[in-house]
């Protein structure tokens, strides 16, 4: 099973509740590459990515130790992404300081348009529309989008605004599973109640979309129906820090797997779960053993009844 995961990695000043912590590797393609590479064999992950000479080198070789294939990853002039997130207990604020250069469909391999799973994961506007156009013409690939990044936009002091247009809506018919949050598909949509914002998205042509609601859980819709996911009640939260990554990263394993949606969702809960509440976050997902026996041991232990 080949896979590419496309989108900047980036550099995260983070911040809880005041402390500054030691700057991190951030971004859809690093978590998602990282998950995804405990479900497949890693050397078929790759990940196509643009980065600075600010993009600290220990990051790129954590995820090459990891066994993902990085020779995609192209290092330019103009310095990488970096967000600066601040977490006030359950509240996070976003800050783009800087955005690397764009990837467009030059930068991709001739052997991506016969992968098993394509997965875009913009963060920062950093991949066109016309990108992701082209890619699901030529591809007969499963196509998969999380579609923050493209409705991301930042002012000149790097404060977020989001905003959806005509181009996205042309976009939504192209991509097989695309996963929005709660925001997002406010956005997209135009609409307030979640009867409209679904009948917006399928009305769009999108066959298959997962909307996450935090603490919530999640909704999935597939085949005109639209199904309830419940969260996972969990004794202790550590972070939440690529948790919709996880989930969606997750999701799409399990989906290739077997091709059942329901079953999918059903995984992809508990592996977010198994996430956020480890207290050594991704590096939960590298612990030695089994990742399906280390997930439902997990949740058997730290789920409250």
């Amino acid at each position: 099973m080949v896979i590419y995961v496309i989108g900047h990695l980036a550099i995260d000043e983070v911040i809880i509740n005041g402390k500054n912590l030691p700057i991190s590797l951030g971004g859809t393609a690093a978590f998602s590459s990282l998950v995804c590479s405990r479900f497949v064999d890693a050397k078929n992950v790759s990940v196509i990515s643009k980065v600075g000479p600010d993009f600290p080198l220990e990051f790129l070789d954590y995820l090459t130790r990891s066994g993902i294939n990085t020779q995609f990853v192209d290092k330019v002039k103009r310095h990488s992404t970096r967000y600066r997130l601040e977490y006030i207990d359950d509240e996070r604020e976003l800050t783009l300081k800087s955005v690397c250069a764009p990837i467009t469909i030059e930068d991709f391999p001739e052997e991506l348009f016969n992968a098993q799973l394509i997965y875009f994961g913009p963060i920062a506007n950093e991949i066109p529309i016309e990108t992701i156009i082209a890619t699901k013409e030529r591809s007969n690939s499963i196509v998969a989008l999380d579609i923050q990044g493209l409705i991301r936009h930042r002012t000149s002091k790097g404060e977020l605004y989001f905003k959806s247009g005509p181009k996205i809506d042309e976009l939504l018919e192209y991509i097989d599973i695309i996963k929005l949050d709660l925001k997002e598909s406010q956005i997209v949509s135009g609409a307030s109640k979640f009867r409209q914002i679904v009948s917006y998205l399928s009305s769009l042509g999108v066959k298959m979309f997962i909307i996450t609601k935090s603490r919530r859980g999640s909704e999935l819709y597939y085949m005109g129906k639209l199904i309830k996911i419940p969260s996972i009640i969990l004794r202790q939260i550590y972070n939440t820090t690529g948790a919709g990554d996880c989930f969606f990263s997750s999701f799409l394993m399990e989906y290739l797997k077997n091709k059942d949606p329901l079953q999918a969702v059903q995984f992809a809960t508990k592996a977010v779960s198994y996430l956020i509440g480890s207290e050594t976050g991704i590096q939960s997902f590298f612990e030695n053993g089994d990742i399906y026996t280390l997930i439902e041991k997990f949740i058997q232990e730290n789920r409250v009844k």
